[in-house]
Protein backbone atom coordinates (compact mmCIF):
# COMPACT_ATOMS: atom_id res chain seq x y z
CA UNK A 1 0.00 0.00 0.00
CA UNK A 2 1.11 3.70 -0.82
CA UNK A 3 2.18 5.88 2.32
CA UNK A 4 0.06 8.85 0.64
CA UNK A 5 -3.29 6.73 0.44
CA UNK A 6 -4.95 4.75 3.37
CA UNK A 7 -8.25 2.86 3.65
CA UNK A 8 -10.42 3.42 6.55
CA UNK A 9 -13.41 1.70 7.36
CA UNK A 10 -16.44 3.63 7.80
CA UNK A 11 -17.93 3.76 11.56
CA UNK A 12 -20.42 4.68 13.66
CA UNK A 13 -18.64 7.30 15.30
CA UNK A 14 -16.94 8.86 12.37
CA UNK A 15 -19.53 10.90 11.72
CA UNK A 16 -20.09 9.58 7.95
CA UNK A 17 -23.73 8.57 7.49
CA UNK A 18 -25.20 6.88 4.50
CA UNK A 19 -28.81 7.12 4.22
CA UNK A 20 -31.08 3.23 3.53
CA UNK A 21 -32.22 3.33 0.06
CA UNK A 22 -35.54 1.51 -0.90
CA UNK A 23 -33.47 -1.11 -2.56
CA UNK A 24 -33.11 -2.89 0.81
CA UNK A 25 -36.66 -3.68 0.83
CA UNK A 26 -36.30 -4.84 -2.77
CA UNK A 27 -34.21 -7.52 -1.82
CA UNK A 28 -35.33 -8.56 0.87
CA UNK A 29 -38.77 -8.57 -1.48
CA UNK A 30 -36.48 -10.80 -3.91
CA UNK A 31 -35.42 -13.71 -1.14
CA UNK A 32 -38.53 -13.98 0.20
CA UNK A 33 -40.04 -14.76 -2.88
CA UNK A 34 -37.65 -16.67 -3.94
CA UNK A 35 -37.40 -18.75 -0.73
CA UNK A 36 -41.31 -19.03 -1.11
CA UNK A 37 -41.00 -20.58 -4.47
CA UNK A 38 -38.54 -23.05 -3.40
CA UNK A 39 -40.15 -24.07 -0.17
CA UNK A 40 -43.60 -24.52 -2.76
CA UNK A 41 -41.26 -26.59 -5.06
CA UNK A 42 -40.15 -28.68 -1.94
CA UNK A 43 -43.48 -29.40 -0.58
CA UNK A 44 -44.99 -29.64 -4.57
CA UNK A 45 -44.32 -33.33 -4.30
CA UNK A 46 -45.55 -34.35 -0.68
CA UNK A 47 -48.57 -32.81 -1.80
CA UNK A 48 -48.50 -34.89 -5.13
CA UNK A 49 -46.95 -37.97 -3.20
CA UNK A 50 -51.13 -39.66 -3.47
CA UNK A 51 -51.41 -39.13 -7.32
CA UNK A 52 -47.96 -40.09 -8.41
CA UNK A 53 -48.52 -43.62 -6.01
CA UNK A 54 -51.92 -44.07 -7.50
CA UNK A 55 -50.64 -43.55 -11.08
CA UNK A 56 -47.36 -45.46 -11.22
CA UNK A 57 -49.11 -48.26 -8.46
CA UNK A 58 -46.67 -47.87 -6.15
CA UNK A 59 -46.98 -49.02 -2.95
CA UNK A 60 -46.17 -46.67 0.48
CA UNK A 61 -42.48 -48.29 1.18
CA UNK A 62 -41.76 -47.63 -2.95
CA UNK A 63 -43.21 -43.92 -2.12
CA UNK A 64 -40.99 -43.73 0.88
CA UNK A 65 -38.12 -44.54 -1.47
CA UNK A 66 -39.10 -42.08 -4.37
CA UNK A 67 -39.44 -39.36 -1.36
CA UNK A 68 -36.14 -40.00 -0.28
CA UNK A 69 -34.04 -40.16 -3.37
CA UNK A 70 -35.66 -36.56 -4.48
CA UNK A 71 -35.07 -34.85 -0.64
CA UNK A 72 -31.13 -36.91 -0.97
CA UNK A 73 -31.06 -35.26 -4.34
CA UNK A 74 -31.57 -31.74 -3.22
CA UNK A 75 -28.98 -32.58 -0.33
CA UNK A 76 -26.80 -33.79 -2.27
CA UNK A 77 -26.90 -30.76 -5.03
CA UNK A 78 -26.55 -28.35 -2.24
CA UNK A 79 -22.65 -29.05 -1.97
CA UNK A 80 -21.91 -28.67 -5.85
CA UNK A 81 -23.88 -25.70 -5.61
CA UNK A 82 -22.00 -24.25 -3.09
CA UNK A 83 -18.67 -24.94 -4.34
CA UNK A 84 -19.55 -23.39 -7.63
CA UNK A 85 -20.59 -20.15 -6.03
CA UNK A 86 -17.83 -19.73 -3.84
CA UNK A 87 -15.42 -20.73 -6.95
CA UNK A 88 -17.26 -18.44 -9.33
CA UNK A 89 -19.10 -16.33 -7.96
CA UNK A 90 -22.99 -16.97 -6.92
CA UNK A 91 -24.19 -14.33 -10.11
CA UNK A 92 -22.36 -16.35 -12.39
CA UNK A 93 -23.38 -19.50 -11.53
CA UNK A 94 -27.16 -18.70 -10.96
CA UNK A 95 -26.83 -17.09 -14.67
CA UNK A 96 -25.18 -20.51 -15.68
CA UNK A 97 -28.26 -22.39 -13.87
CA UNK A 98 -30.82 -20.65 -15.01
CA UNK A 99 -29.78 -21.54 -18.95
CA UNK A 100 -29.12 -25.02 -18.12
CA UNK A 101 -32.56 -25.14 -16.49
CA UNK A 102 -34.49 -23.29 -19.16
CA UNK A 103 -32.95 -25.74 -22.11
CA UNK A 104 -33.67 -28.82 -20.31
CA UNK A 105 -36.98 -27.62 -19.47
CA UNK A 106 -37.80 -26.07 -23.09
CA UNK A 107 -36.87 -29.43 -24.49
CA UNK A 108 -38.41 -31.67 -22.48
CA UNK A 109 -41.46 -29.53 -23.32
CA UNK A 110 -41.18 -29.77 -26.82
CA UNK A 111 -40.94 -33.64 -26.62
CA UNK A 112 -43.87 -33.81 -24.30
CA UNK A 113 -45.85 -32.02 -26.91
CA UNK A 114 -44.44 -34.13 -29.78
CA UNK A 115 -44.90 -37.37 -28.25
CA UNK A 116 -48.82 -36.32 -26.99
CA UNK A 117 -49.64 -36.47 -30.73
CA UNK A 118 -51.19 -32.55 -29.98
CA UNK A 119 -49.66 -31.06 -33.62
CA UNK A 120 -51.02 -27.86 -32.13
CA UNK A 121 -48.98 -27.67 -28.64
CA UNK A 122 -45.96 -28.45 -30.60
CA UNK A 123 -45.78 -25.61 -33.05
CA UNK A 124 -46.74 -23.75 -30.32
CA UNK A 125 -43.40 -24.95 -28.16
CA UNK A 126 -41.65 -24.21 -31.36
CA UNK A 127 -42.19 -20.75 -31.57
CA UNK A 128 -40.46 -20.02 -28.44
Amino acid sequence: MNANTTTAPISPHSGLHVAPTKTRWLILFLISLMYLICYMDRSNISVAQPEIAKAFGLSKTAMSLVLSAFTWSYALGQIPAGWLGDRFGPKRVARVWLAVCSAILSRLRRSWCVSSGEPRNAALVSTI
